[in-house]
């Protein structure tokens, strides 16, 4: 529980560093994004904003962060690859070819293996339907319902992707600012006025971003809530608002958050994309620490408490079941330390910093909930 929300508050780095970034093309504001006292400055105001407006109630926000996921998340990446295609059907140049030596990677190198850490993290998070399994008139079809799921979002991917790959020349892309920028020279390809809906795209995107901040800051924060009344952290954090809100957990959230945003932007200097990157790396890593430990769990209830009911079986046969976690644990293991590649690009000076980074990040992750779990009696 703690890793989810600890990994949380350090994913709220990244999704400030994209909002930023949007506003920056939006305004034509440039140093926005390059200038670290700046970039800092406003991720206080988005975030200390974002937990101030909690107090309204986890149910309201919700509402709220799903009109604004419609808005500025779903309904651009629709038109972006509506856009896609009619820049496909116009025959436009394509900076990118889809063929057997572009799709398959060849060599197994630092920067294609690092390639995949966003594409981790964009399909972790899947497990927080599990509990929804035993409301399944049939649960056996629990894993054909998530592959639908799976294969869906690989598809919005996978053409979300070659829509910025194909249309923009390589060294014009950048990861905090690339689909703001990518809507603006599309749509001008295809004959529409890019540079002014880009910027309409910039501030729906951010809207949009912002949204599900608020709703990562209110979601997780009720788990770790009913482990503070069990007694597993410190009484003060087992109250409540009137409308059922855990401030104090979510303000203890945001501290960490802004202490965060202090160590990574200001190490990352004028590079925005350094920032973004590290971010998102730490994001994955300890999101695959959340997944070793899920793994393991599955593997001993499997050999030690087989008898036990559940709602749903992955397979009847145990020793198949089993061997199949400790499949996926090989490969989230492999994932776990490819995290820690530095990203391409990254300036040699700066790769220390990356990896320390990470590793104080994720070193931390794991003695914080040690600490608390040993003064858990004490506490209760």
């Amino acid at each position: 529980m703690f890793l989810q929300w600890i990994n949380i508050t350090v994913a709220m780095d990244t999704m400030m560093y994209v909002i930023i970034g949007a506003l920056s093309i939006t305004f034509n504001t440039p140093w926005l994004n390059t200038t670290p006292s700046a970039r800092f400055i406003l991720m206080m105001i988005i975030l200390w904003g974002a937990t101030a407006i909690q107090v309204i109630g986890v149910r309201k926000i919700g509402r709220i962060a799903e009109w604004l996921f419609i808005i500025g998340i779903a309904i651009p990446v629709i038109c972006i690859i509506i856009a896609f295609f009619v820049y496909l059907a116009q025959g436009h140049p394509l900076y990118m070819q889809i063929n057997w030596q572009t799709v398959v990677p060849h060599h197994l190198n630092s920067s294609t293996l690092v390639a995949f850490v966003p594409f981790m993290l964009a399909f972790c998070g899947g497990e927080a339907s599990a509990p929804h399994v035993k409301n399944l008139e049939h649960p056996r079809y629990y894993s054909r319902v998530m592959l639908g799921l799976a294969l869906t979002a690989i598809l919005f991917d996978l053409l979300g992707s070659m829509a910025i790959g194909m249309t923009v020349p390589k060294s014009e892309i950048q990861n905090s600012t690339g689909f703001v920028y990518i809507y603006g020279v599309l749509l001008n390809s295809i004959g529409l006025p890019g540079d002014v809906l880009n910027k309409i795209v910039g501030v729906m995107l951010a809207c949009g971003i912002i949204g599900e901040l608020g709703n990562w800051l209110a979601g997780p924060n009720q788990g770790m809530y009913e482990a503070a009344k069990e007694g597993y952290l410190p009484k003060l954090f087992a109250k409540a608002t009137k409308h059922g809100v855990p401030l104090r957990l979510m303000v203890t959230q945001s501290l960490i958050v802004t202490i965060t945003a202090v160590l990574i932007t200001f190490s990352s200097g004028s590079n925005a994309d350094f920032a973004f990157n590290v971010s998102l790396a730490a994001t994955t890593a300890q999101y695959l620490m959340v997944y070793l430990i899920m793994l393991i769990a599955y593997i001993v209830l499997k050999h030690k408490h087989e008898d036990w009911h559940r709602a749903y079986y992955m397979n009847k046969n145990a020793k198949i079941s089993i061997a199949i976690s400790c499949l996926a644990f090989l490969i989230t293991v492999v994932a776990f330390f490819v995290t820690f590649t530095p990203a391409v690009g990254t300036l040699a000076k700066m790769q220390g910093i990356y990896v320390t980074s990470l590793i104080g990040m994720c070193a931390i992750s794991v003695i914080i909930p040690l600490i608390l779990y040993h003064f858990k009696d004490h506490w209760q």
